[in-house]
């Protein structure tokens, strides 16, 4: 169920970021790369999922995501760039209110 789940959301982050899906799991450190990788942790984290199993996902797809501390920062960050910038906190929205 998470599986199917953490696809989705990639899914539509990579088209609210205007970027194939696959370059999510691409170890690409473009901001626009990180920023949509670092959304894709936060809402999968919103929605539940144990910091585990979004790294298991992250591996699985191809992305070596080393530890859970990669992980929490992402979300830190996304969440302060939610409130700071507006593009961002719509693209979360979408989601969310899609599932």
């Amino acid at each position: 169920m998470k599986k199917k789940k953490f696809n989705e959301y990639a899914k539509l982050i990579a088209l609210g970021f205007g970027v194939p899906k696959k370059r999510l799991f691409e170890p690409i450190q473009e901001r626009e790369i990180v920023d949509a990788r670092q959304l894709l942790y936060l809402v999968c984290f919103r929605d539940g999922f144990p910091l585990v199993s979004i790294q298991r996902l992250m591996v699985a797809k191809g992305y070596n995501v080393k530890n859970h501390s990669s992980i929490s920062h992402g979300i830190k960050r996304m969440t302060i760039q939610i409130e700071k910038d507006s593009d961002y906190k719509k693209i979360v929205e979408e989601i969310c209110d899609t599932q």
